[in-house]
């Protein structure tokens, strides 16, 4: 319950953006910044280096100390569109999502990628499951990096998403094609 409150959360944050008058330059320029310590021997360290991260950027994106842009999109002669969020500290990119409308049961409709130096080190993303009654909660997958590895992925493995690739390329290029 804690990964799935944590994960909508983080939703929430992503697709709101960050928009107006951007922060104040910050001299924190590492995602891994003070205090945190990258050596991690085993996959337990190397998740909780990667969570620690994680939280440190959640909380510079609550403090307005993030530069967010927000690329809106939809596709021609479909019923579908999207927008995505791109977070950056100082000139680095340190957390893309990408948020599919209208949502597709088993397909994802969340996408949300932590990094640093350009490298995913963690990954969220969400799909609504097939109900018969109602809505249901949605499914999440999350998968943590080590310098470039998955070391844990969590959750049922999910179809749809555009993956890191995709949402990086887009937050270079400021425009998505549908194709």
């Amino acid at each position: 319950m804690y990964r799935l409150t944590y994960f909508l959360l983080v939703v929430c944050c992503c697709s709101c953006g960050n928009e107006g008058t951007p922060p104040p330059p910050t001299s924190d320029t590492e995602v891994a910044g003070p205090g945190l310590s990258s050596e991690a021997g085993d996959a337990n360290a190397q998740r909780s280096f990667a969570q620690q991260r994680v939280d440190r950027v959640d909380r510079m994106y609550l403090e307005g100390r993030l530069r967010c842009d927000t690329i809106r999109y939809d596709c021609a002669g479909q019923e579908r569109g999207g927008v995505f969020t791109r977070c950056y500290l100082g000139d680095d990119l340190v957390k893309a999502d990408h948020l599919a409308t209208p949502p597709q049961p088993t397909l994802v409709y969340t996408e949300v990628y932590y990094l640093e130096d350009g490298e995913v080190y963690f990954a969220a993303l969400a799909s609504d499951p097939p109900t018969e009654q109602g809505s249901s909660l949605p499914t999440l997958e999350t998968r943590y990096y080590y310098e470039g590895k998955l070391i844990e992925q969590t959750g049922p493995e999910l179809r749809g998403a555009l993956g890191p690739q995709t949402v990086l390329q887009v937050g270079k290029q400021g425009s998505y094609s549908c194709d």
